[in-house]
């Protein structure tokens, strides 16, 4: 869930960046504390994730030609009438709780504001006898149906005025004394006022700091308060520690400081045996000639790691030094090497045991998961083998920047390291979502990314098995490439982008390809890289995450039943179904879906016709409230606190085994999706879902029908003939080529519209495909 700290031009700066500040001192990591840009609050389904909406010190300016003096009060008409509606149910029907900071507030009752009504639209920055709808304003205003009044709030920090007592809900702060604190108040005041109020479902807060102009120590001294405020208003916070920093990065768990990461392989199943040599191999790959202890430093785009040698006294030190630094995040990071096999102490990593993991990686491919739905494939051909599996070779910190953005951001060490690689964290201070979203990584959850490499097919095929009508239809328009290009000049693409080539590539109905691993070792030749075209990288993202849907059904994780609830939302998101009555073909009660997780891959085109691929996956697993997790699931629905076997150890073993299974399969199909297609449709929510079509002029009625076999794009079907929604086809609809192509089967009377998974974005909840802004 989201806190939302509204970001528009009517915000004074200062009290943005402070209000920004403080919030995520007191609110992480059980909230993401998030700016949101107007044209974000006016456009985007902002709702659907946000717990807490916060107006920051509104600048004394007025658009509207009345009272513009410092310190003098008006009402909040900074929104139109539509905003002041979706405000009003997002706190009144929804349970929202909206909390001004350096405001007043004003109470008055149903009969005072009816008298008033007349005067509440009004001009905005038109200023004129013509008004437009973008410029008229309405006063911001919550009706408290129990006591048969209105909180209003004002623009002025003085204002403060009505019945704050009342019968219902009402709560005064009296007069909490931060004297010291040194906060320049209205009339040299130096207490606060804050009152919290119950409108409807939601709650209302109103505090009279300006956040201005305050240093440092002044914001830390508030901290404490904010905290106690934001309790009443009814979230669930971290217990607040007083030595915690105030910035926007800050947890409750401590300074934001990433701690060394370790380089571990899969010791030996046999004491007789030796281990595979993959740390060996690793590091010989980055560094031909390493020494010791200090093995070797790479200065990379965005970071400068350091290898060392696990049992030198370097390691110990730089493992200690990052416990007991309280400084800022450095761009200086450090990996301990482990030898072949050998795994760190309990107390290196004590929020992850790493022997547990690579005990039921081990089992769980020794034996097989026959209650999975999916299709793996029978053999690896010999000279195709990897040198090692997926999972065997794990890259590990407690707390790391971002699993995704260490290897993504820095291309020279991605680049040189051998594959398959996971990198695993148990917390992430920076994660990151779809597009420029930020992904909330506290303690509990899977934070997971796997490094692959592959080789472009130019001429690959796939093969055409499909449940999905149409797919010899002639195409009018298709999507753009979406690829962009690197500051080395390489081109590259997020998870969901296809290529050019990939689009041009003429489908054949045969499949090809070879089955095997990316590695690359000095000790032996490396095996051929798998061979895959551009075109099928767009199904990276829908295979990784129905590993995990399907890993979830495991007696590792939740077993079957409970598995059957977790589900999957295009493009790449993983929703949990907390309804009383499970899972259908489509929910019931769309609000009972919460987000639990999803998926981000990164390709990374580099010469020679190979593509870096990084999949990255965020799952809440062990996560106490607030946040929904696995464990909450399984509590609900068990009627037992005994959470089983489910661990984060083995949540990570099943998903990547599971994965390993389904790439397999994947490469001998040349790409192809068809094998899972009935899998993933048996876990996703939109099967013949209607929903709104809004990329285009008029908005079009569409039914989701499933993903396309070639460029794996969302197919829909116009609920009425094309001709009929404004124009006749492709020019007709308008739609930007970017977000959409059409396709006109022979012989059939459905035209289709499909969809690319870039350049789009689902509001589930009000059944609406929309233009992503980022």
């Amino acid at each position: 869930m989201n806190v939302l700290v509204y970001s528009g031009s009517e915000v004074h700066p200062n009290a943005l960046a402070n209000t920004v500040s403080l919030l995520g001192t007191v609110c992480l990591p059980h909230y993401t504390v998030q700016p949101l840009s107007k044209a974000t609050f006016l456009k985007e389904p902002w709702e659907i994730d946000c717990k807490l909406f916060v107006i920051p010190y509104i600048k004394p300016a007025s658009p509207t030609g009345r009272a513009t003096e410092q310190g003098k009060s008006r009402p909040l008409d900074i929104f139109g009438p539509k905003e002041v509606k979706r405000l009003r149910t997002f706190v009144e029907k929804d349970g929202g709780v909206l909390l001004g900071i350096g405001l007043g507030a004003r109470w008055e009752t149903a009969t005072t504001i009816s008298s008033l009504e007349s005067s509440m639209s009004r001009l905005g920055f038109g200023g004129s006898d013509t008004i437009k709808a973008e410029d008229l304003r309405e006063d911001l205003k919550f009706k408290d149906d129990s006591l048969n009044s209105y909180v209003v709030p004002e623009t002025s920090p003085h204002s403060v005025s009505g019945d704050l007592q009342g019968d219902g809900d009402v709560v005064q702060v009296a007069n909490v004394d931060l004297t010291d604190a040194k906060i320049a108040l209205p009339d040299n005041d130096s207490h606060i006022n804050d009152v919290v109020r119950s409108v409807g479902k939601g709650k209302v807060g109103i505090v009279r700091p300006t956040l201005v102009s305050l240093t440092k120590e002044t914001l830390e001294d508030l901290a404490p308060w904010l905290h106690a405020v934001i309790l009443r208003l009814g979230l669930v916070l971290p217990e607040f520690k007083k030595d915690a920093p105030v910035s926007a990065t800050s947890t409750a768990e401590g300074p934001p400081k990433s701690l060394p990461q370790f380089l571990t392989s899969i010791p030996s199943a046999d004491d007789n045996e030796p281990p595979k040599p993959i740390a060996s191999t690793v590091v010989k790959a980055l560094f031909p000639t390493p020494s010791t202890p200090s093995i070797g430093t790479i200065k990379d785009t965005a970071d400068t790691f350091n290898f060392l040698s696990h049992d030198s006294k370097e390691a110990r030190e730089a493992l200690q030094h990052a416990r007991d630094d309280n400084t800022e995040e450095s761009k200086e990071k450090t990996i301990i090497v482990c030898p072949d096999g050998v795994l760190p102490s309990h107390e290196d990593t004590p929020m992850f045991n790493i022997k547990l993991f690579y005990d039921t990686l081990r089992r769980m491919k020794a034996t097989g998961q026959p209650e999975l739905r999916v299709p793996m494939s029978e053999t690896v051909p010999e000279g195709q083998k990897s040198g090692w599996g997926f999972g065997e070779a794990l890259l590990y910190g407690e707390r790391v920047t971002s699993t995704q953005s260490l290897l993504d951001k820095n291309p020279q060490l991605m680049s040189g390291l051998p594959t398959p690689l996971i990198s695993l964290a148990s917390q992430q201070m920076s994660g990151r979502g779809r597009g420029k979203n930020p992904w909330l990584s506290p303690a509990g959850s899977m934070m997971v990314s796997l490094l692959l490499r592959i080789e472009l097919d130019p001429g690959g095929s796939q093969s055409s098995g499909s449940q999905l009508k149409g797919t010899g239809s002639k195409t009018s328009k298709t999507t753009s490439s979406g690829t962009k290009t690197t500051s080395q000049g390489t081109p590259s693409s997020d998870s969901s982008t296809s290529t050019t080539a990939g689009l041009k590539t003429k489908l054949k109905s045969e499949g090809s390809g070879q089955m095997g691993y990316a590695f690359s070792s000095p000790h032996v030749p490396p095996p051929a890289l798998p061979r895959l075209p551009a075109s099928s990288l767009v199904f990276v993202q829908y295979l990784f995450a129905l590993a995990v849907t399907e890993a979830c059904s495991l007696p590792e994780v939740l077993g079957p039943k409970l598995g059957r609830r977790v589900r999957l939302k295009w493009p790449n998101d993983i929703y949990v179904d907390l309804s009383d009555e499970g899972v259908g073909t489509q929910p019931t009660d769309w609000s009972k879906l919460k987000k639990i997780g999803g998926v981000l891959v990164n390709t990374n085109f580099t010469p020679g016709g190979k593509v870096d691929l990084l999949i990255g996956c965020g799952v809440n697993t062990l996560n106490e409230p607030p946040i929904v997790s696995l464990l909450q699931l399984k509590k609900q629905f068990s009627g037992s606190d005994d959470v089983g076997e489910l661990s984060l150890e083995r949540m990570v073993a099943s998903v990547i085994t599971v994965f390993e299974r389904m790439w397999s399969r994947f490469v001998y199909d040349g790409g192809s999706f068809a094998a899972f297609e009935s899998t993933y449709l048996y876990h996703w929510l939109h099967k013949d879902q209607k929903v709104m079509l809004t990329t285009v002029q008029p908005p079009v009625p569409v039914r989701i029908v499933g993903i396309t076999p070639d460029y794996g794009l969302l197919r829909t079907v116009a609920e009425k003939p094309l001709s009929q929604s404004g124009g006749v086809g492709s020019v007709g609809l308008g739609l930007p080529l970017s977000y959409a192509r059409y396709v006109y089967p022979g012989g059939e009377k459905q035209e289709y519209i499909d969809l690319q998974p870039d350049g789009n974005s689902f509001d589930l909840m009000a059944g609406l495909i929309k233009a992503k802004t980022y």
